[in-house]
């Protein structure tokens, strides 16, 4: 599987004629204090109350716009917030605004030195406002300037829609923020960053592939697992976990060159396994008014295919391509379960919650945090350790639950707690601050003193 670029050359002409070829420059603005601005709708024009943003987008190829936006949005996402390729992005922008425009633009950029345009959050909202005025693919299409200046406008708006929600959380809470509540600027970080955290930053694929791996090597020994296992080969259409592994691995090495990945000559088994993540395009439009909750269906169609070459396949987000090398398998087990009317060997449904407590008691503890903790500390003869297992005897004598894992040194002592968490996406996108708390007091830490609530904090 790789990148063949001839294959997509139709849909990228245009950026040969959109280089950064004006005289746009930060450099006279370095001495301006170093803070990270998003720059929105408003800071350009002053119709964005009246005007419809879906307007901007009609009768350019949703596929087309796109690419264009997740071409540097990968860019900046694997960059770690670069400011001399976000300048060269604010650069093409400034190329296509008229004269008017940049003077706009360049007032914001005397007032804010690190100013960022693409971002994860403008460019969620961007995919939900392109599915929500979806226009298919045309071969007489052809992308020129003022479909650039379009779709980049459209993603000012974007970005407008969500700086304008964090503005509205900082008046409220810091009209609240005083000697006796204090509290309240943790409010502004807990409803501004939990929704969007998980996208801010590339997702680490190697501690997926290696929870991946153990947790595959150890359904193929376990009595509970092994039918659902079964199961997923299946579905997938892989001989082994092995085969999930690398061809899963290696469209998320591909997604790392292009987010526009040609399927040309990739054997059948391949294309079968990704199109359980295919976007439905029947299905498009979606009616969304781009506010309150972050739509849910992308952790499962995050791949759009093109009409005009359906071996051309735009991945939406190289991170929910991580997810699934293992953070979804749970889900993936509990669905093929009910699909497939799969019983455990005394006849019993098998549910989510019993997936999640078999995993959280055999899996998580026995096999992850084990081998993980004996890893780091193997050569340390200086160290007495134990796992969960080998202290309960002691514990059980006394009625009291073990700790998961015990390390001492000299007269050091430390216990490790291990807990699986899964924060509900319908608290995480609700917009609503009891929700959140709510959630992470019910999930994670409580502030009131507890009793046989195992694995909460204490305050």
């Amino acid at each position: 599987m790789g990148t063949d670029f001839k294959a997509i050359r139709h849909y990228m002409k245009s950026w040969k004629r959109l280089s950064f070829r004006s005289s746009f420059s930060l450099k006279r603005f370095r001495h301006l204090p170093k803070l990270i601005v998003c720059l929105s709708y408003s800071q350009i024009y002053d119709d964005y109350t009246q005007v419809d943003p879906k307007s901007f987008l009609r009768n350019i190829p949703t596929f087309d716009l796109l690419l264009i936006i997740l071409r540097y949005q990968n860019q900046i996402h694997y960059r770690l917030h670069d400011p001399e390729y976000d300048h060269k992005i604010i650069g093409l922008l400034y190329d296509v605004l008229d004269e008017s425009e940049r003077e706009r633009l360049n007032k914001s950029i005397s007032k804010h030195h690190n100013l960022t345009f693409i971002n994860a959050e403008g460019t969620l909202r961007f995919i939900r406002l392109a599915f929500s005025c979806f226009t298919p693919q045309r071969k007489d299409f052809e992308l020129d300037e003022s479909h650039i200046k379009k779709i980049f406008k459209a993603y000012l708006y974007c970005n407008q829609l969500w700086t304008d929600e964090c503005l509205k959380v900082n008046r409220t809470a810091y009209s609240s923020v005083n000697q006796t509540n204090k509290s309240a600027l943790m409010d502004i970080s807990l409803i501004i960053d939990i929704p969007y955290s998980e996208f801010k930053f590339f997702k680490d694929f190697r501690t997926q592939l290696y929870k991946a791996i153990k947790l595959f090597e150890f359904a193929e020994k376990n009595d509970f697992f092994a039918p659902l296992l079964e199961a997923f080969y299946k579905d997938r259409n892989v001989v082994n976990w092995k085969d999930y592994i690398r061809i899963h691995f290696g469209f998320f090495e591909s997604s790392l060159k292009t987010p526009a990945i040609n399927m040309k000559g990739v054997p059948d088994a391949v294309i079968k396994f990704m199109q359980p993540y295919l976007v439905n395009q029947s299905q498009l439009p979606l009616e969304d008014n781009l506010k309150g909750q972050m739509p849910t269906f992308l952790r499962n169609q995050f791949l759009l295919q093109s009409t005009l070459d359906p071996d051309i396949i735009l991945v939406l987000s190289s991170d929910l391509l991580v997810d699934k090398i293992y953070q979804g398998l749970k889900f993936d087990f509990a669905s093929l379960a009910k699909a497939n009317g799969i019983k455990d060997s005394k006849g019993r449904d098998i549910t989510q919650k019993r997936i999640n407590s078999e995993l959280g008691s055999k899996f998580s503890e026995e096999t992850m945090l084990y081998s993980v903790m004996d890893m780091l500390f193997d050569n340390r003869q200086d160290l007495i350790r134990k796992s969960g297992t080998e202290t309960k005897m002691y514990f059980d004598q006394d009625g009291k639950s073990e700790p998961d894992y015990y390390l001492r040194k000299g007269h050091s002592l430390m216990l490790f707690e291990n807990k699986d968490v899964l924060f509900p996406d319908g608290a995480k996108y609700s917009g609503q601050l009891l929700k959140l708390k709510e959630s992470i007091n019910s999930k994670i830490a409580s502030f009131k003193k507890v009793k046989n609530e195992k694995g909460k904090f204490e305050s």
